[in-house]
């Protein structure tokens, strides 16, 4: 299977580390109702952040790292309500990975919801394929062919032309955004290989 990493999944499950969505879980945009675009225009510091309030839902490792970073957070314990308390002024901002928001606005298009263009939350939140801890070959064999991918250039290749990629990036303009902030991430087990920049996607290198 695979899961935003975090240390109980770690704890439980045995991780293959290697970032198969290139870190883009933890660049978040927001799903945002139309009054609510000048608000995230005026975002320029991190206590203008601290302002806006955001939705997640119960459970999710975002809760944890967005208020550990001193944002308020509205939970939820149903991924669809969240659209429409977004709809409905439950609060600013649903924060969503950057290949998230744009597909997930296809079905509630009846809402009237958009994509904020003006703020970027980015915190390192690797997304694995796990196996069952006694799979240690399965997870070896699979590591390897990746590595082996992303050595020979065929792993970005298809990562960064694949449709959903591809648009995504394009529509959320990362580079034109006027607030950008890096937060942490307490929840982040230690084994994390932050220093695989191969591994990562870098809003710096793509400009």
């Amino acid at each position: 299977m695979w899961l935003a990493a975090n240390q109980e999944a770690e704890d439980t499950l045995l991780p293959i580390r290697f970032p198969i969505l290139k870190g883009l879980l933890g660049y978040r945009v927001s799903i945002i109702h139309p009054q609510n675009r000048g608000k995230f225009a005026a975002v320029r510091t991190k206590e203008d952040l601290k302002a806006l309030s955001f939705g997640q839902g119960y459970g999710w490792p975002d809760v944890g790292i967005l208020r550990s970073n001193g944002l308020n957070v509205v939970v939820t314990s149903k991924y669809e309500n969240l659209f429409y308390m977004t709809e409905g002024g439950r609060f600013d901002g649903f924060p969503r990975g950057v290949l998230e928001p744009w597909v997930e606005l296809r079905p509630h298009s009846d809402l009237g919801l958009t994509v904020d263009p003006h703020v970027l939350m980015i915190y390192p939140l690797p997304f694995y394929f796990f196996v069952a801890p006694e799979n240690a070959k399965l997870a070896q064999e699979i590591h390897e062919a990746l590595e082996r991918a992303l050595k020979k250039g065929s792993f970005d290749q298809y990562f960064y032309n694949h449709d959903m990629v591809k648009s995504a990036l394009e529509q959320a303009k990362l580079h034109e955004r006027t607030a950008v902030f890096e937060l942490t991430n307490p929840t982040l087990p230690r084994e994390t290989p932050l220093d695989r920049e191969d591994y990562w996607f870098d809003i710096r290198a793509r400009l």
